[in-house]
């Protein structure tokens, strides 16, 4: 399958500025390409709320990061339901 056209200019600019192949590169290697890219393409954008959670499996534990442009604001007479039941809690009971 083809990358998308904004996947294949990212790569082609890295490849240009001299850095080496993502997937050659190491995680560490990655990681330290933020500053880079920041001078690249700026500060990305403000985001309104971060959250970390764990996520913990048969097969160990792993961190994700959720990033949330915007707070959503639901009238607190609105309710979440699923045809099979309550799949969690109502939205208006979200924080």
């Amino acid at each position: 399958m083809p990358l998308d056209t904004s996947s294949a200019a990212f790569l082609s600019e890295m490849a240009r500025a001299g850095f080496k192949p993502i997937h050659e590169s190491s995680p560490e290697e990655v990681r330290a390409l933020g500053p880079a890219l920041v001078e690249m393409y700026g500060v990305g954008p403000e985001v309104a709320r971060v959250e970390n959670h764990t996520v913990t499996t048969t097969d160990g534990a792993f961190g994700v990061r959720i990033l949330s442009p915007e707070i959503l604001r639901v009238p607190s007479s609105s309710t979440t339901t699923a045809a099979a039941g309550s799949l969690g809690p109502s939205r208006s009971s979200m924080p």
